[in-house]
């Protein structure tokens, strides 16, 4: 069962005693509904009596049922010897009702008292509403039973009588359903079906004949006067209701109604098995139906009214199926949910996805189950049912029967929740509501590939079950999904090749029997509907074993791209390439011709392909461990109404230019990327990475030159460094991606262990080093892997990997974290620019967020008004306070780890010669806070420029009446200075506020005055207007010292090659002096580097930190773009996953 399953236990009471008849004046129900005489009954007297058996509970209705209000929270049993009890699933009680059997009043006739046998008892329903269920019996009688309260169908004078009503001469009953809360249908063993409508009494609505010597077993009503009727040898009944639904309203008691023959009959559509299930599409009216030979049918009615079978389709994972169900995503939808049996345990899927809800075992298919589920309505992520049921009954050897209860773990609980605003109540025809996440086949999935058009994203994905599917990717999630022609057998491998600039992208399939498919997908910008058509297909000219197959596909445009033609390579399973040229026109020639070229005679397990100085290279990788290097033309002379190969530029290789062994073993997968990043034409470095069944990691780095340069043209690496990681996996590893991004080297590696791995790969001139970052467990055997960038519009990269095996997996990697951390590693200096939003984190209050009163006491001539100066004084010591009881968050001490821990181990110090020791640091902050938390840590105490001053400093406020040595001008300046009489102590003395000294003066009356000329005292903080010369001369002493260290470590970036990175932290738009600053000292550097006479090498980087506003305009990155890096998100957070990646990096 599923790991969210539980399963309980429950005992069937025992049966009520049989009752002795002495009522001679009730109507026997056997003599009025059978033919038997008493021959008969002679007859079976003169048979010889078997060995008497140990007589048993038989059970033959069993139904799950809910309450009004209510979910799906009850079952009802009866018996064949009148016994009818419901067990409630949440309280785990069993009810006791009266004898069905007992008490019965016909519900014509006067409503005389009637005998019904209980051991004819044959099925059993329970109204909509759970206050009353029918019993069907083999004499064709059906019974009403209340057991809910006491109920009397016809008048409350009865309330202690079961009512019953037949049909002559229609019997027995086969089953019996209520179609809505006044309609019954019944199902008659012998080909027949009654709707019944419950007026004053119940009479005969439709009589319904199938004609068929099959037995009514499942139905579909459309509503509108469609009844669809499927039968036991595998036919399908229409019935058009139309003309009598409309009597439905009227009095039916003593109506004469006439059997009805089917409008149309679909014969055999499921063979001559049963037909168990009916469901009708509401968007497209199509018919579905399932069963037991294992098949989903799809059908329709034609113009002239007949039924037209449109598809069959097997369902591979259930052999005998029993349920359909039509149910509702949140997009609105429609999709079908299967139930069935594969061997004796219960299967739930999704049919066009392929994903398993659930598997129950039941111990047996023949037995008596019910089963019945509800999905968490408006979720649009992948989600397991919230409850799902199945009650199993199991007969005991002592004739006792015992229910099996099978239920979602949670039951209880999501009863609870849902409460009584959501029905759970699911039967054939019941619209829940679900959604599932990403599509997935029935089968392993082979291969799959990204397919990225100008402005849409698809996923191509072929598996074993011979399908072919293409993806829409949109918002993170797959919206849509178009299921492309099956292949004949297994589908191995799948690609895509685009021109620069198109719009139209070649989509490559491949598999068993030599078979490859080509389609076109064209997508208009203009559209969101894309279209794929079948281009061409490849055969061999002898024909192919299903055993004999392609094993793997890869397509590159050719030259002249206007000519839009594509090269395909696919490797078979002899050994052997098979080489087309496809146009994306399509021609009237449906097959295209192409070349086989004889390999080693070991299966091709994976190629990938590689244009490199006007060539096509492809690796080709074997069983035998072993890659070889292949040299193809890379352009097209002309095109002729074959396409064929013999018109490329070039001559087609006989044998491969170069091999090398790199497992032991097979060969599973392998991938490319070009390793240097200059636009070198006569040089150029590969680097392959392959994985195998060895568990090794192959990391192999080709040096090529131009072929021209080469001995007959031909392309030969002239320098090889290779490494060998042993141990890469604990099994087999399965596939493998290397992505080269900005000289940051990646590989991911997965396989059997369930396991995705993350490699950082170093390159140096004489060899190359892989190291194992980090590693993630996954919810499949990851059997293929692709990766995605997608840029949002907060500037970050994020970097989806989708790997593919028994189903699908996507993991989401932001880069910018990642290239943040990388650049940092790297560096020899670092400059931190810090805002309001960097102490965010820590409690304090940004520019945006403080309250007006703050704008208010910004501006220091507050402290010149008589009535203000103590409210000026109050307001920023309480302020102060509040940066002094604040703790720093997590991220400044990262900072710190990094420049003074020594987690940047790349720092260096710049000779400064007989300049001030305290420049000679690799790092320095620029920040706009006046909280002064960077001083608390050793690497900052002494480096930061705080352009706002402090506020946990005070200082006489002599000098605010002054701008550039001349008094300001003003009535309020003019009295303010002519009452101060300041001291030279009064313009160079800082008070530093500690805690006790706040509290002294928080509770204090009096204005907080200057101990050396006794006028008030201000904040050491840069405001509005502010021209106090004391506060500037403090801060412009800051300036100049970090002025002069940004001009050395800017000379050593540009003549000596440094690395310098500037992280900029919180720094907003409304006070944006901090980030300009950033930007400016970006450029400045930026612009020495460029302008070097003999080319720096040097590199300056800017990380800009913000939740809001992290974008870095054009201008400033421009063609420097790979140098800045934008990341959305608080300070503390990102601070923390940069830290993550620097320890990942260093092996921490």
């Amino acid at each position: 069962g599923s790991k969210k399953e539980t399963a309980r236990t429950f005992v069937i009471p025992k049966d009520p005693p049989l009752p002795v008849d002495s009522n001679n004046d009730r109507v026997d129900s056997k003599k009025t509904n059978t033919a038997e005489s008493n021959n008969g009954a002679s007859v079976k007297s003169r048979k010889k009596k078997k060995k008497a058996k140990l007589n048993g509970q038989a059970i033959f209705g069993m139904e799950s049922y809910c309450s009004e209000g209510e979910v799906q929270n009850k079952l009802l049993i009866a018996t064949r010897a009148g016994g009818l009890f419901s067990l409630d699933f949440t309280s785990n009680a069993w009810t006791d009702y009266s004898s069905w059997s007992e008490q019965v009043v016909a519900s014509s006739d006067n409503e005389k008292p009637i005998i019904i046998n209980p051991s004819s008892g044959s099925c059993a329903g329970v109204h909509p509403t759970g206050k009353y269920a029918a019993v069907g019996t083999t004499e064709g009688w059906i019974v009403i039973v209340s057991i809910h309260r006491p109920f009397s169908l016809a008048t409350q004078s009865h309330s202690i009588k079961n009512v019953a009503f037949h049909a002559p001469p229609f019997r027995p009953v086969q089953s019996v359903s209520f179609i809505d809360d006044s309609s019954l249908l019944a199902l008659y063993a012998r080909g027949s079906v009654i709707w019944f409508k419950f007026d004053h009494s119940p009479a005969p609505l439709h009589v319904m004949t199938l004609g068929t010597t099959g037995i009514p077993l499942s139905f579909a009503f459309d509503g509108n006067g469609e009844m669809y009727i499927g039968d036991s040898r595998g036919n399908i009944a229409c019935f058009d209701l139309s003309q009598t639904w409309q009597a439905k309203e009227g009095n039916l008691q003593g109506m004469k109604v006439k059997e009805q023959r089917p409008n149309s009959l679909l014969a055999k559509v499921h063979g001559k098995e049963h037909v168990t299930g009916i469901t009708i599409l509401e968007s497209s009216g199509v018919m579905i139906s399932v069963g037991n030979d294992g098949c989903m049918n799809k059908w329709k009615r034609n113009t002239n009214g007949q039924l037209q079978k449109l598809l069959s389709i097997p369902v591979p994972n259930i052999t005998g199926l029993r349920h359909v169900w039509n149910v509702s995503q949140p997009n609105g939808e429609e999709s079908l949910i299967l139930g069935g049996f594969y061997g004796n345990d219960f299967v739930m899927l999704d049919n066009l996805n392929g994903y398993e809800f659930l598997r129950i075992a039941t111990g047996g298919r023949q037995r008596r189950q019910d089963f019945f589920f509800c999905f968490l309505s408006k979720s649009s992520s992948l989600q397991f049912p919230i409850i799902f049921g199945m009650a199993i009954l199991t007969g005991q050897k002592d004739g006792h029967n015992m229910i099996d209860f099978h239920c979602s773990h949670s039951f209880d609980k999501s009863l609870d929740m849902l409460g009584t605003s959501h029905s759970a109540r699911c039967s054939d025809h019941y619209h829940s509501s679900y959604s599932l996440g990403s599509p997935v086949h029935a089968e392993t999935i082979n291969d799959a590939c990204w397919v990225k058009n100008s402005d849409f994203i698809y996923l191509l994905s072929g598996s074993n079950d011979c399908t072919v599917k293409l993806s829409k990717f949109e918002n993170e999630i797959f919206t849509s999904v178009i299921e492309l022609p099956p292949h004949e057998s297994c589908v191995r491998g799948v690609c895509s090749s685009r021109r620069p600039n198109s719009n139209s992208s070649l989509l490559v399939t491949c598999g068993g029997k030599l078979s490859m498919e080509f389609y076109i997908l064209d997508q208009s910008s203009s559209t969101s509907l894309c279209c794929v058509a079948l281009l061409c297909s490849y055969r061999t000219l002898e024909k192919a074993s299903i055993d004999h197959r392609m094993n793997t596909v890869k397509a590159t445009p050719l030259l002249p791209y206007e000519k839009q033609c594509h090269f395909v390579l696919s490797g078979d399973s002899d050994g052997n390439l098979h080489v087309c040229v496809v146009s994306e026109h399509a021609t009237t020639r449906r097959t295209t011709i192409g070349k086989m070229i004889i390999g080693s005679g070991r299966p091709i397990i994976c190629l990938e392909l590689l244009r490199c100085l006007g060539k096509i290279l492809a690796f080709v990788a074997t069983t035998g461990g072993d890659i070889s290097l292949w040299e193809f033309p890379g352009s097209i002379v002309f095109i002729d109404g074959n396409g064929g190969v013999n018109n490329l530029d070039g001559i087609m290789p006989t044998s491969p230019t170069y091999e090398y062994q790199a497992h032991q073993n097979g060969i599973n997968d392998l991938s490319l990327a070009i390793a240097n990043s200059h636009n070198s034409t006569d040089e150029i470095s590969v680097i392959i990475c392959s994985v195998g069944d060895d568990q090794a990691l192959s990391t192999c780095l080709l040096d090529f030159m131009n072929a021209s340069h080469q001995p007959h043209g031909l392309l030969n690496p002239h320098k090889t460094r290779a490494l060998i990681t042993k141990s890469a996996s604990a099994s087999a590893l399965k596939a493998v991606k290397v992505v080269a991004d900005a000289e940051f080297y990646r590989i991911y590696t997965t396989g059997y262990d369930e396991q995705i791995t993350l490699w950082n790969l170093d390159i140096n001139p004489d060899e190359v080093f892989v190291k194992c970052i980090s590693s993630s467990p996954l919810g499949t055997e990851g059997s293929c892997i692709d990766c995605l960038h997608l840029e949002h519009a907060d500037g970050s990269v994020r970097e989806t990997i989708a790997i593919c095996g028994e189903g699908m997996e996507l993991m989401s990697l932001n880069l910018n974290f990642l290239r943040a951390a990388h650049k940092l590693r790297w560096a020899n200096y670092l400059l931190i620019t810090a805002g309001a939003g960097c102490s965010a984190d820590s409690g304090l209050q940004t520019y945006e967020c403080a309250p007006a009163e703050y704008r208010d006491m910004c501006n220091p001539s507050k402290i010149t008004e008589t009535d203000n100066t103590y409210c000026f004084q109050q307001f920023w010591l309480q302020f102060t306070k509040s940066y002094l009881e604040t703790t720093p968050h997590k991220g400044y001490e990262l900072l710190d780890q990094w420049c003074h821990g020594g987690r940047l181990q790349h720092l260096k110090r710049p000779e400064l010669g007989d300049l001030d020791q305290i420049l000679a640091t690799p790092c320095w902050v620029y920040s706009s806070n006046v909280d002064g938390h960077f001083r608390l840590f050793k690497s900052f105490s002494d480096s930061s420029c705080e352009i706002h001053g402090r506020a946990l400093e005070f200082r006489c406020a002599c000098g605010i009446g002054f701008a550039n040595d001349e008094p300001r001008l003003g009535m309020e300046w003019d009295q303010w200075n002519k009452n101060m009489v300041s001291t030279d102590s009064c313009k160079h003395t800082t008070v530093q506020m500690s805690q006790n000294g706040l509290v002294d003066r928080l509770n204090s009356d009096d204005i907080f005055l200057c101990n050396h000329c006794h006028q008030p005292m201000r904040p050491n903080v840069l405001m509005f207007n502010d021209t106090d010369e004391n506060v500037l001369r403090t801060i412009s002493i800051q300036r100049k010292r970090y002025q002069t260290w940004e001009g050395i470590v800017e000379d050593e970036v540009a003549e000596n090659g440094a690395n310098l990175v500037i992280l900029e932290i919180g720094c907003g738009v409304n006070v944006p002096a901090v980030r300009q600053e950033s930007e400016e000292v970006f450029l400045d550097c930026a612009q020495k580097i460029k302008s070097h006479e003999n080319g720096s090498e040097g590199s300056v980087c800017l990380i800009r930190i913000n939740p809001k506003d992290a974008d870095i305009p054009t201008n400033v990155h421009g063609e420097h773009s790979l140098d800045s890096i934008s990341i959305a998100s608080t300070a503390a957070t990102g601070l923390n996953k940069i830290d993550c990646w620097l320890r990942a990096l260093d092996g921490c």
